[in-house]
């Protein structure tokens, strides 16, 4: 039951869509990163400039934070379901996999009690 066939197609069915919703993801941050790259170069001058470099810096290590656990997941993903190649345990990779998603699916709360001031 742990290695059927069908479970298997479910699981690569599952990561492709994964890996597209990823490519997604990468290419909205890179959006956001690129439509703020002059708050993040220029240099701050006055008080309103001050508090827009600190918000675009912090929406930046977010936006590296969230991109990171994502890649890092859809490597999972890909090693684990769509390379045939490597033949593994998977009852370990079921454990990394929901490890990891449990993680991501947390990040938001991590991420506010770090970056949000008047949550702190």
């Amino acid at each position: 039951l742990i290695d059927s066939p069908a479970l298997r197609i479910f699981w690569k069915r599952t990561s492709i869509s994964a890996l597209i919703n990823a490519f997604l993801l990468f290419v909205l941050y890179g959006i956001v990163i690129w439509r703020f790259r002059a708050t993040f170069l220029a240099a701050a001058k006055s008080r309103r400039a001050i508090v827009e470099h600190r918000r675009a810096i912090t929406l930046l290590k977010i936006a590296v934070t969230v991109v990171g656990l994502q890649s890092f997941y859809q490597l999972t993903l890909i090693n684990g379901f769509i390379r045939e190649e490597i033949q593994q345990d998977l009852r370990i990779l079921y454990t990394i996999l929901f490890g990891v998603s449990f993680f991501y699916s947390s990040l938001p709360t991590f991420l506010l009690l770090i970056f949000c001031k008047p949550i702190r």
